[in-house]
C-alpha cells in the first residue's frame, strides 16, 4: 500500500477496509475473551 498515493481513491478504500477489519477484530476479541480467560483458583 505504500506505492498508492495517499490521495488516491484506492488508498482511501484500502484504509477504510483495514479500519473495518481492525474493528471486525477488536469486537471478536472482546467476545471471545471470556471463554479464554485464565481459570481461577478457588481458594478453599
Amino acid at each position: 500500500m505504500s506505492n498508492i498515493p495517499k490521495d488516491s481513491d484506492l488508498y482511501r478504500t484500502k484504509l477504510k477496509e483495514a479500519k473495518r477489519r481492525f474493528e471486525i477484530l477488536v469486537e471478536l476479541e472482546k467476545k471471545l475473551a471470556p471463554h479464554f480467560s485464565r481459570p481461577r483458583i478457588a481458594n478453599t
